[in-house]
C-alpha cells in the first residue's frame, strides 16, 4: 500500500511540475500579475511583477491524477465541485481584488457544497477521553430519491471546512508563507495517510 501511495504522491507532484510553467505563462498574459508599483501592500517583500493564480497548478495536480486512480462516486464529486468553485473564486480574486466579506460568504457555498456530497465529521476525539458523537441527530427527506443531514456532523464539518479555507487563505499575507504552511501541512497530512 505504502508504494501505492508513494505513486499517487509522484504523480500529483510531478502534474503539478508540469502544468506550473504553463500557468505562469498565462497569468502574465491574461493579467494575474501582482504588480508592487501598481498594487501595493506592507506585507509584499519582492520588487518585480510576480505572477499569481498558483492554485491552478496544485488543483491540477490533485484532480488530474485522481480522475484515473479513484472510483468516482458522490463524495469524489462534493470535492472536485468544491475545489473548482474555490480554484474560480481565487481567480476571480486575483484578477480583481475582491472583497473579503463576499469572498467569505461564498466559502460558505463552497462548503457546503462538499458537505452536500457526504463530507462530514461524525465525531471529534474528546480531550478529557473517548470521542463525542455528532451523528446522533439525523433529519431524512424525500428528493429525487432518499436523503438524510447528519444535522451536528454537517454543521461541524461546515464551520471545520470555512475555518480551514480562511486559516491558509490568511496565512498569504507575506510572501511565500503561505506555500510554506501548505507544504508543511501536506506533508504531516502525508505522513498520517501511510497509518
Amino acid at each position: 500500500m505504502s508504494i501505492y501511495l508513494f505513486f499517487i504522491t509522484l504523480l500529483a507532484f510531478s502534474t503539478s511540475c508540469i502544468f506550473t510553467p504553463l500557468v505562469i505563462k498565462l497569468a502574465k498574459k491574461f493579467g494575474f500579475v501582482d504588480n508592487p508599483k501598481t498594487r501595493p501592500h506592507p506585507a509584499h517583500t519582492h520588487k518585480g511583477i510576480i505572477p499569481r493564480a498558483g492554485g491552478v497548478a496544485i488543483y491540477l495536480g490533485i484532480f488530474l491524477p485522481l480522475f484515473f486512480i479513484l472510483p468516482i462516486s458522490k463524495i469524489f464529486w462534493g470535492i472536485f465541485l468544491s475545489a473548482s468553485l474555490i480554484v474560480a473564486i481565487g481567480l476571480w480574486d486575483d484578477k480583481r481584488d475582491r472583497s473579503p466579506y463576499v469572498r467569505f460568504a461564498l466559502n460558505f457555498i463552497v462548503a457546503a457544497v462538499a458537505v452536500a456530497g457526504g463530507i462530514g465529521i461524525p465525531y471529534i476525539t474528546n480531550p478529557f477521553g473517548g470521542i463525542i458523537h455528532l451523528e446522533t441527530i439525523r433529519l431524512n427527506f424525500n428528493f429525487i430519491g432518499n436523503h438524510s443531514i447528519i444535522i451536528l456532523a454537517d454543521v461541524f464539518a461546515l464551520i471545520w471546512i470555512v475555518w480551514c479555507m480562511n486559516m491558509v487563505n490568511w496565512s498569504k499575507g507575506v510572501d511565500g508563507q503561505m506555500p510554506g504552511f501548505v507544504a508543511i501541512s501536506s506533508l504531516v497530512l502525508g505522513l498520517l495517510s501511510f497509518e
